[in-house]
């Protein structure tokens, strides 16, 4: 704490920047992209008839970004309200606002300072000051007097000289800053080679369709257990170059290559590229071998395991020549609880993050470093590498090609029965979840081409996701498709009733609509006992212009009915699936009954070509008591009277699309 008593030698003021400082743009930008990225995975979802919240479950890490955003946003606003504190000179230490969102500021001692630099603009410059737990970083634009950063840099350099050993202080610094020079300039050949080589795969697996289907990535040669313990090796290889959809396919790639590249470019020049590869090949084997045995996933695949090899490389360097390290080379104490803190939120709060691949990683990253670097004494510019390095990093170099050159031909060999039979294995696994069985089936369902072979299997995948979950009617919806590919129309039907009982959704009645009218093309409509289409009947009148009359729809029932019945009836305009109506009819004598724009709005945007077909006639599913005032329990609609309702749903286009 600063003394009350003590008075600075030296006083900058310093005003606040602007809302928009680098770092909210940036930080925005990262939110607008994921939103950006979430919409994109989240319409598609919801189009397909995926509950909302099943999906946004998967995506809660990054709500609690998002939030903590937001939270940053308005605390800036606050601060914004208050002035920034000076930068005060004392004769031990001087004093700098922690950053410029802080409401104070932090004492650092002068021998705590490890560099100081003026950058950017000669007119403005920037002031940089990186103390042994903090970097601070000042705008030209903050300084109240336009020569204030040039001030600062002045009387730093003046208290560092005044120190009994100040000059060999300075003398370490600039040792620093050469090395960061020399190494500046060292190309990061390995760093680019193996972006190349996941770009390259990426976009291969993008080309084949391998991100449409759940297990799209297997023919490429991602990790499955089983499938690696069936002797397929090379996917412990291969998976570290491919990359799927934890979020989206473009944000998984994307974080990897980013942080691919930002580590390499300085765990390279630290290491130099031989040792380099040999720390991110064997750190790849190590993620990859443990996430395969700890076997918590269906599949693996991705790079993160490997980067948080270069990450624990990193962490070596620091420990162990954080004076000699120049300014980017070396991260504060907060930087190093920041990244921590961030992946183990990911690995507790996104189902799809492999914590124990980073975990490997990260700790085979350091034991290889330490063992690399065990002779060095200080950081050297241009290490040489001896023979053994040599051989076992071209060893090793040699299998991971030998591995990916398999991963490429098991792809170019990977037929149907290649495709089933991995399958098989794969959805054998009792441990695996009731969503990617679900997602499985429903796939080979909606897939035109699919193999009879194929939909058995998605039979047998949507049977497990229902016993798991019996009451979740996404699970029930994709069991009825699969039924209904399969031939089986009628459990088709059965199922999708179910489904319409338990979530009134116009996707499932459109499931059901297309049900029943491949029902009724080959068997005709199906009626009760006792009911026939000589004694019901419906018809549409269309609106009249001339006499302004409405559109109605009529039910002619020309029986008496002992119980509750609900007819079912497509709505069509010419070929056209215009959309679905229930009707259910309680008990009651020979009738009539119509229903008008009151009762459903839709009916008066029907056409004069409008035509009811009836489909079914069912006694099975009409409720005791039709929904209305006589059935306040029931769910009420708008055309819904004490003995009868009519329920209208749209005709969902994605569903007419469907197989």
């Amino acid at each position: 704490m600063k003394d009350a008593t003590e008075t600075p030698d030296l006083v900058t003021h310093l005003r606040r920047p602007g809302f928009w400082s680098n770092g909210m743009i940036a930080a925005t930008a990262l939110v607008v992209a994921m939103v950006v990225g979430l919409a994109a995975d989240v319409v598609p979802r919801l189009s397909a008839g995926k509950p909302i919240g099943d999906i946004l479950k998967q995506f809660s890490f990054f709500g609690v970004v998002a939030a903590v955003t937001v939270l940053v946003a308005l605390r800036r606003l606050i601060v914004l309200l208050r002035p920034v504190a000076p930068i005060e000179f004392f004769e031990d230490h001087l004093r700098l606002p922690a950053s410029v969102d802080a409401y104070g500021a932090v004492s650092v001692p002068y021998r705590d300072i490890l560099s100081f630099s003026l950058r950017g603009s000669p007119i403005q410059p920037q002031l940089l000051v990186e103390s042994k737990k903090y970097i601070f970083l000042f705008s030209g634009d903050m300084f109240v007097d336009p020569d204030g950063a040039r001030t600062v840099f002045a009387a730093i350099e003046m208290r560092l000289l005044s120190l009994p050993d100040g000059h060999q202080i300075l003398e370490q610094m600039d040792r620093r800053r050469a090395l960061a020079h020399v190494a500046l300039r060292k190309r990061t050949v390995v760093t680019q080679v193996l972006l190349g080589t996941i770009a390259v795969f990426w976009a291969n697996e993008w080309l084949t369709g391998a991100f449409n289907t759940p297990l799209g990535l297997i023919g490429w040669g991602a990790a499955v257990p089983a499938l690696v313990r069936h002797g397929e090796w090379f996917r412990l290889i291969a998976a570290n170059f491919l990359h799927g959809g934890a979020f989206t396919v473009w944000l998984h790639v994307g974080v990897c290559a980013l942080s691919l590249y930002f580590l390499g470019m300085v765990v390279e020049r630290l290491l130099g590229s031989t040792r380099f590869l040999l720390v991110y090949l064997v750190s790849c084997l190590a993620a990859m071998t443990a996430s395969v045995v700890a076997d918590r996933a269906i599949l693996s695949v991705g790079s993160s395991g490997a980067i948080f090899g270069l990450l624990g490389a990193l962490a070596v360097f620091n420990l162990r020549f954080r004076t000699q390290l120049p300014l980017g080379f070396r991260q504060p104490l907060r930087w190093w609880i920041f990244i921590l803190v961030l992946n183990g939120g990911l690995s507790l709060l996104v189902p799809n993050v492999d914590l124990w691949a980073h975990v490997a990683g990260f700790a085979t990253g350091i034991v290889c470093t330490a063992l690399l670097c065990a002779r060095w004494t200080q950081v050297q510019p241009t290490p040489p590498v001896g023979l053994p390095i040599h051989f076992l990093t071209g060893a090793i170099t040699a299998v991971f090609v030998a591995g990916l050159a398999l991963a490429v031909r098991n792809k170019a060999h990977f037929d149907t029965a290649a495709e089933l039979s991995a399958y098989r294995t794969v959805l054998d696994d009792p441990r695996i979840n009731p969503i990617t069985l679900n997602d499985v089936a429903w796939t080979w369902a909606i897939d035109a081409k699919v193999s009879s072979d194929s939909l058995e299997m998605a039979a047998q995948a949507a049977k497990r996701a229902v016993a798991a979950q019996p009451a979740h009617p996404e699970f029930l919806d994709t069991l009825a498709t699969v039924e209904y590919r399969r031939g089986h129309i009628e459990e088709a039907v059965r199922i999708e009733r179910e489904v319409l009982e338990q979530e009134a959704n116009p996707i499932y009645a459109s499931q059901l609509l297309r049900f029943l009218l491949a029902r009724t093309k080959s068997a005709g409509p199906l009626f009760g006992k006792g009911l026939s289409s000589t004694n019901l009947g419906l018809r549409f009148s269309p609106v009249t212009a001339a006499d302004k009359t409405d559109a109605t729809l009529t039910l002619d029932l020309e029986t008496a009915l002992d119980e509750p019945v609900a007819i079912l009836a497509a709505v069509r305009d010419h070929d056209e699936r215009v959309g679905f109506v229930q009707i259910v009819v309680g008990p009651g004598p020979a009738r009539a009954l119509t229903w008008g724009n009151a009762d459903e709005p839709e009916m008066n945007t029907w056409s004069r070509e409008t035509r009811i077909q009836l489909l079914s006639v069912d006694l099975d599913h009409a409720p005791a008591n039709p929904a209305g005032p006589g059935n306040p329990t029931a769910p009420a609609s708008p055309a819904a009277t004490a003995d009868h309702h009519l329920q209208f749903w749209p005709m969902d286009h994605t569903i007419n699309a469907l197989p």
